[in-house]
């Protein structure tokens, strides 16, 4: 009976065999489930998507009816993935041409602050004619009336005669 004592070490111990040889036979049978589960894990890191013809079940341990809803679901999964694709190049070009008007866009803002630009110069030359046109017109008005009153003396001159004589 001394050889049989129990203690927390020993359990611990056959514990440890037993978890062994339990997880020895269910890696044995379960090797393909690891694998599409590491293949599922690394298809949502990278971006793979294993096809149908990739995925293999150990056909040993199911049923007709679970074969046949693996193979229906491969299928729609290999269906799934095709939609994804597709939707993934519309959203591409959808993307493209949304950046093509949004091009466009800025161009013509562009060309709306250039043509504000120019119509502010322009604005601002016209303000500074009209003000030069009012004090040239001022001016114009008073000279008329200083000269309105003056009397001009003029002398005819005769252009066909050859020689101008010089009146002092």
């Amino acid at each position: 009976m001394n050889d049989l004592q129990i203690t927390p070490d020993t359990v611990y111990q056959e514990n440890q065999a037993l978890v062994a040889h339990v997880n020895k036979d269910i890696d044995s049978t379960t090797g393909i489930i690891e694998e599409t589960v590491y293949q599922a894990l690394m298809a949502q890191m990278n971006h793979y998507t294993p096809s149908a013809a990739e995925v293999c079940v150990d056909n040993i341990f199911c049923t007709p009816a679970y074969r046949k809803k693996l193979s229906g679901s491969k299928e729609q999964a290999d269906s799934l993935v095709i939609q994804l694709r597709l939707s993934k190049s519309d959203e591409y070009k959808t993307k493209k041409k949304i950046h093509g008007y949004k091009d466009m866009v800025e161009a013509q803002k562009r060309d709306i602050r250039k043509l504000h630009n120019d119509l502010s110069q322009k604005r601002c030359r016209h303000l500074h004619f009209k003000k030069l046109f009012e004090q040239l017109t001022v001016e114009l008005e008073n000279l008329k009336s200083t000269f309105e009153n003056t009397e001009f003396n003029f002398k005819k001159i005769d252009v066909s005669s050859e020689k101008v004589e010089k009146n002092d």
